[in-house]
């Protein structure tokens, strides 16, 4: 029987790939990876500052994630698909009603 190595992010119950019940792990995913697409959005919600560079990142070892690559200008020149990106944890801008901050993980261009 052929084991398939599916990654998921947060916690589940049942696997999605195979519908296998009770056999999830978790597992530590990488800091770093390669930027696998992108878009520069220029029109949001309110409230939402733009542009902003949208991202889907292949993690080295595994997983597929998206989030918002920062710390580099949003155009489509600045940014190469297949460049080495770091993951880092930030504020995410938004506070809990005890006024505790929100941290969210983002991508940024490896040195």
């Amino acid at each position: 029987m052929r084991r398939l190595r599916e990654v998921f992010l947060g916690e589940r119950m049942v696997c999605a790939a195979c519908a296998a019940r009770g056999k999830m792990s978790a597992t530590r995913l990488a800091t770093t990876g390669k930027l696998y697409n992108f878009t520069v959005v220029h029109r949001n919600f309110p409230g939402v500052p733009v542009p902003f560079i949208s991202a889907i990142v292949d993690l080295d070892g595994g997983g597929c994630v998206k989030g918002n690559l920062v710390d580099m200008i949003p155009s489509v020149e600045a940014i190469k698909f297949d460049m080495p990106v770091n993951v880092v944890f930030r504020d995410a801008g938004r506070k809990d009603k005890d006024g505790n901050s929100y941290l969210a993980y983002f991508f940024t261009p490896a040195s």
